[in-house]
């Protein structure tokens, strides 16, 4: 078959989106529930991760390097991508937690240092409006981080 490789390609971004929201009846007779909720943690992350990576590629990138932006920009894009595909790789490990945590810290601290970066000389309404990014993070860690992450 020529064209295999799309409905492969295709499945797995089918099941990117939709295994967070699966419930599997077996799972319920076979797992406890901190291991469903941790399985649903995970794709929920890898749902989050996978997306802001293609993000990245396919809307930042394009509209960023014709610009000539500044180095800090393109680094911190490829900053926040290469920390994305670790905690891919954490996740496919099994360590939700940590991947969970470094990714929040990552965007976190990224975002603040382009922030302060960007204009040194106060808060404009640019700035003000990509604080509107720390509260998407914390509702993205809300969402996938457990209670005891937060103590």
């Amino acid at each position: 078959m020529r064209f295999g490789w799309m409905s492969q390609v295709r499945r797995q971004i089918i099941d990117l989106f939709t295994a967070p929201f699966r419930l599997d009846p077996a799972d319920l007779l076979t797992l406890s529930i901190p291991q469903q909720e941790r399985r649903r943690q995970r794709a929920l992350l890898r749902l989050v991760i996978g997306s802001v990576m293609t993000l990245l590629v396919v809307v930042a990138l394009p509209l960023v390097i014709p610009t000539h932006v500044s180095p800090a920009v393109l680094g911190s894009i490829a900053g926040i991508f290469v920390v994305s595909g670790i905690c891919l790789w954490l996740l496919r490990q099994g360590w939700v937690e940590v991947a969970g945590s470094l990714f929040i810290t990552a965007f976190l601290v990224t975002v603040a240092l382009s922030i302060v970066l960007r204009d040194p000389h106060g808060l404009t309404l640019e700035s003000i409006l990509s604080y509107g990014y720390f509260l998407l993070v914390l509702l993205i860690a809300g969402l996938i981080l457990p209670d005891g992450v937060w103590l």
